[in-house]
């Protein structure tokens, strides 16, 4: 049996929820119905439908002064009122509301020989508003506006998208789980926090007090505990599969490795035991997470010898990439931090064979397959790669040039359509170490697609990708002074001169940025984050797909758009989410 949160249960109809198994039919005849303060009557009581509350048909269209028409060749519904034309079909999600279509998160239904229809999309079909009042249980439909308190503007501990059509907010201390519609599933105790939804499942914290703090398991999309709070770490489900993990007490003093890491199933049982610990490292695209990817995950071998950690000597770091069988594909080689999850059916990697300073060693920096057959050597890739004159110097403090030689290269991310981002390391024709890199891309043949003629760039996301076309100078010398121009002392420092815009896959550019904005990021759904600097400050916004400014650069933080909202962080440690016309998801409680 599901074990529900400890909380204040605001159970929502239509596009909302009653506290249910999911699929479940209910009747709730303890439920009232309200139209404009009047109780209506049903000779069949309100039914929750997989969550949503439907009323019988007749009763709800006459109360509301609609004309009931009915096709049974078509098992169609049609009521109309003063040119209103609403139309349903029995167990369809498809509706027209005077020719527009619409889709339900229910249909209407025949239940025990009556027909049922979703109470919400009826009345909000003809602009009336509709609120649960939880402390009377009843149901409110009315034409009035600004029924009930709205809420735009939430704690910072609340999740940081929507995702799978829910969102957990958190206002004064008390949660709530949304839709996209602002609508409240539930009400949300402050001792729960519920994060991002994954495969339609979310992990949750429990506050278990002073000795246990938190704890961890997932709930479903109503909000019902699938999984007990019960492991000190959990990762997002991906492809049916989350790793949870424990601190491991005897490392956790030693300050290494908290903790050790098995993999469950939306059941909670573990398909690999506690034996790993995780990525060491993290990056922009996830790369520190533990998750199958294309059916591999890449671990960490917990080899340290915990007498020689406490000494201070660490042995050599070992990833291997493992299935859900915990069946290991690396063949014994030595795969060094960092190691990257398989993307479009390759994985970036760094290992080595045979000893070291001995004829048989040989290091490999590249790509391989998920049998781990070497596909790409980024060695291979670069050589022969001529850089732009005006990325491929340096100036020096005596204001001469100094150009650069090849030093160093990665992969810095995953292939994202067909491309993956690199860096070179430039050090000066003197030697020395590295003083910038260079981003360019590459393509799943090992093809230089794109030159690294870029300071800085981002993934490839809807066809871009950002690139700082600028240029970088190490070593220029200022003179530091007083107000009235006395000399100080001199100082040498490191330059960037930036030129921020938007790159397509052949290269060519198709976004400039003004000179104002500073940094830039991936586009998602059409927007990407832009931001600008404010005396010692950054403040974000968003641009769209033709470079225009569609929200402000006036948010201290902004998260990636998701279903079509982003989140917003504010000065003063609240946060909103916005959509694409920078109008704000509000939700409304029920009436006290």
């Amino acid at each position: 049996m599901k074990k529900y949160l400890k909380f204040f249960l605001i159970s929502i109809l239509a596009f909302g929820f009653i506290a249910v198994p999911p699929k479940a039919i209910y009747a709730s005849g303890d439920i009232k119905v309200l139209l404009e303060g009047k109780e209506l009557s049903f000779d069949v009581p309100p039914q929750i439908i997989e969550g949503r509350t439907l009323l019988p048909l007749r009763a709800i269209f006459e109360a509301l002064g609609l004309e009931v028409g009915w096709d049974d060749a078509t098992k169609t519904i049609t009521g109309t009122v003063e040119g209103k034309e609403i139309v349903l079909k029995l167990d369809s999600k498809d509706a027209k509301i005077n020719g527009e279509h619409k889709t339900l998160d229910v249909p209407a239904k025949v239940v025990n020989g009556r027909t049922l229809v979703p109470v919400r999309f009826i009345a909000e079909s003809l602009d009336m508003n509709v609120v649960w009042n939880q402390n009377e249980r009843t149901i409110l439909i009315t034409g009035q506006e600004d029924i009930g308190e709205y809420i735009d503007t939430f704690d910072e501990n609340s999740a940081t998208r929507l995702s799978e059509n829910r969102l957990y907010l958190k206002h004064q201390n008390i949660g709530y789980l949304v839709n996209n519609k602002g609508d409240i599933i539930r009400e949300i105790s402050s001792k729960y926090i519920i994060g991002n939804y994954s495969e339609g499942l979310a992990s949750f914290s429990e506050y278990k007090g002073d000795e246990n703090q938190w704890k961890k398991g997932f709930v479903d999309k109503e909000g019902n505990i699938i999984i007990d709070a019960k492991y000190d770490h959990v990762y997002d489900f991906n492809e049916g599969v989350a790793w949870v993990g424990k601190h491991d007490k005897d490392s956790y003093k030693l300050g290494r490795f908290p903790m050790i890491f098995g993999a469950i199933d939306k059941s909670g049982k573990f398909l690999i035991p506690y034996k790993y610990t995780k990525p060491n490292f993290t990056a922009s695209s996830g790369a520190g997470e533990l998750k199958f990817s294309e059916g591999r995950a890449v671990v960490f071998v917990n080899e340290y010898g915990l007498e020689n950690v406490a000494n201070g000597f660490i042995a050599d770091i070992s990833c291997k990439y493992i299935d859900i069988n915990d069946k290991d594909y690396t063949h014994g080689k030595k795969v060094r931090e960092p190691s990257f999850h398989f993307s479009e059916g390759l994985a970036y990697i760094e290992y080595s064979t045979g000893e070291p300073y001995t004829d048989s060693f040989r290091r490999f920096t590249g790509y391989v397959d998920k049998d781990f057959n070497e596909v790409i050597d980024l060695r291979e890739a670069i050589e022969g790669i001529e850089f732009e004159d005006h990325s491929a110097y340096v100036e020096s403090g005596e204001g001469g040039l100094k150009s650069y030689n090849l030093n160093n290269y990665n992969i810095e991310h995953f292939f994202s359509e067909g491309l993956a981002r690199f860096k070179i390391g430039l050090v000066s024709k003197e030697g020395g170490s590295i003083t910038c890199y260079q981003f360019g891309y590459i393509n799943k043949d090992g093809e230089v697609m794109i030159s690294p003629n870029y300071i800085n760039a981002g993934n490839f996301s809807e066809g871009l990708a950002f690139v700082n076309k600028g240029y970088y100078r190490a070593n220029v010398t200022y003179n530091i002074t007083y107000p009235d121009g006395t000399f100080v002392a001199k100082r040498i420092e490191n330059y960037v001169e930036n030129d921020l815009g938007y790159i397509d896959k052949q290269g060519n550019v198709v976004i400039d940025l003004p000179k104002e904005i500073v940094f830039a990021g991936d586009f998602n759904e059409g927007m990407a984050p832009v931001a600008i600097k404010k005396g010692d400050a950054y403040l974000w916004g968003f641009i769209n797909r033709e470079g225009k400014q569609v929200i402000p650069t006036e948010f201290t933080n902004v998260y990636p758009f998701s279903e079509g909202y982003a989140r917003v962080d504010l000065a003063d440690g609240t946060c909103k989410f916005i959509d694409k016309n920078g109008n704000y998801l509000r939700i409304r409680k029920g009436i006290n």
